[in-house]
């Protein structure tokens, strides 16, 4: 057996992701816990602390939840070259 994701740089940049969004996200941490009225704790993520979200995700929450949310690209077909290379260099999201 092998760790993969260490082998190559984009799993190990995948795995490394997973793990630290889903650490934000799905897992409880106890240092972060509120004490609520009734005397009982609430338990809370990172994420929570951080007002990011209001509740614990699940795991295939997170993974099911769309993580970039696109619009629809008017300019795509647009005759006006100069345009479809600005809207070109605003979309490219490669790693630099």
């Amino acid at each position: 057996k092998s760790y993969e994701f260490s082998k190559s740089w984009t799993m190990h940049v995948a795995a490394t992701r997973f793990s630290y969004f889903s650490y934000n996200f799905c897992w409880c941490v106890r240092t972060l816990r509120l004490k609520g009225e009734d005397g009982r704790y609430q338990a809370r993520t990172p994420a929570m602390a951080a007002g990011l979200t209001d509740h614990v995700w699940s795991i295939r929450e997170w993974i099911t939840f769309p993580a970039v949310q696109r619009q629809q690209d008017t300019t795509r077909n647009c005759p006006d070259k100069s345009k479809r290379h600005e809207l070109d260099r605003a979309t490219d999201h490669r790693d630099r």
